[in-house]
């Protein structure tokens, strides 16, 4: 695991969305977060869309080889938080 990627996991509140962190990867990690990243936001969109057909594909992409390609972060937590990141929105309401 990269110190990046050690950085992003160990976080509190695990900000995918924190573009700060960009600036110190190497030309492959920035193209691999910038994957994550836009599967976070495909996967946030769903949800709020309630594209079913959607959320399935982007859980699919978190629990498979492609995504442990890219990152040592376990796909099962992001769920998990995006999860939790919903649920949390809607209590606020």
């Amino acid at each position: 695991m990269t110190t990046t990627q050690k950085r992003i996991y160990s976080s509190p509140t695990f900000n995918l969305d924190n573009t700060s962190v960009i600036e110190s990867m190497g030309s492959y990690e920035r193209l691999a977060y910038a994957i994550i990243i836009q599967a976070v936001k495909d996967y946030r969109r769903a949800k709020r869309t309630e594209n079913l057909g959607v959320l399935k594909e982007c859980e699919r992409f978190f629990g498979g080889s492609w995504f442990e390609a890219l990152t040592d972060i376990p796909g099962k937590l992001i769920i998990e938080r995006l999860r939790q990141e919903n649920v949390s929105r809607r209590k606020k309401r």
